[in-house]
Order: C-alpha cells, then sequence, then structure tokens
C-alpha cells in the first residue's frame, strides 16, 4: 500500500477511473472528500490531495454507481441512482465537463427509470454500454441495459 495516498471520502467509493494526467475521479456514496464537500462525486490529485479544479458545485442527490472517462475532451459520464446534478434535473444519468460542472449538451431527456449500476466506453467509438435496473432510457423500453451514443 502507498502510505502516502491520502484521500478520505467519509463514505463508499464505488467506482474509479485514472485520468491520463493520473489524476483520480471518484464516484460512490459519499458527501466529502478530505472534509470538504462533494456529493458522490469528486477528484483527488496522484497524491490523494483534494483537486479543487474539480468543483461539481452540490453535486449529485443520491450515488453514483459508474464513470467512464470520454478520451476526447475528458468529459466524465456518470451513472447511479439521483435525479440530480448540481441541481439540474438528470435521471440517473449526467456528463460533466473537466472541471466538474455539468457537460448541458448532454441531455437524456427522461433519463432512466432506475438505476444504472455499470458502465463502460468503447475505446475507439463514441458509444457506451450501459447496464442496471433501469426498464426505459427516455421513455423507450430497454431490459437492463443498453448502448448510447455520448459525444
Amino acid at each position: 500500500m502507498d502510505t502516502t495516498f491520502g484521500a478520505t471520502p467519509n463514505g463508499h467509493v464505488l467506482d474509479i477511473e485514472i485520468q491520463g494526467d493520473g489524476n483520480i475521479v471518484l464516484g460512490g456514496a459519499f458527501s466529502t472528500i478530505n472534509l470538504v464537500a462533494r456529493n458522490g462525486i469528486g477528484r483527488v490529485t496522484t497524491a490523494g490531495a483534494l483537486d479543487t479544479s474539480f468543483d461539481p458545485g452540490i453535486g449529485v442527490n443520491g450515488t453514483v454507481y459508474a464513470l467512464a472517462l470520454q478520451p476526447i475532451d475528458g468529459s466524465i459520464l456518470i451513472g447511479g441512482y439521483f435525479t440530480t446534478y448540481n441541481g439540474v434535473t438528470r435521471s440517473r444519468i449526467a456528463q460533466v465537463h473537466p472541471n466538474g460542472t455539468l457537460d448541458t449538451c448532454f441531455d437524456p431527456g427522461l433519463g432512466l427509470d432506475s438505476t444504472v449500476w455499470s458502465m463502460a466506453r468503447h475505446p475507439a467509438t463514441a458509444t457506451v454500454a450501459i447496464g442496471g435496473a433501469f426498464t426505459q432510457v427516455n421513455g423507450t423500453p430497454r431490459n437492463r441495459i443498453a448502448r448510447l451514443v455520448v459525444y
């Protein structure tokens, strides 16, 4: 174990993505990282210090279970059990910019009717596979798995 790494979220970390610069995006069921408010999502440096340049505002109003990095612009797709991101309606899926602000160009419409548990981005295309407890994506029937085109 690297004893110099010092991140301290106050709840469960359920997914992790490491960005190209080594910074680490955390998703989960926590409300603080290193004693600073970060509801469900935050980023730490390679040493575990809170990266304050990533500011999700009030974050999500639930739990982030899944993360996927956009290789082109560094955006982060998040999925889980939440209905808002920083006060804006986003039903269980959202995309955020590398600085933590909501990407309003990604609008999932009605979103999903239940939890997103996992996601995986195709390395060469703009598609993401999502899985979970949902049976609808933006009002279209999908039985617990769907593929999204995300730019």
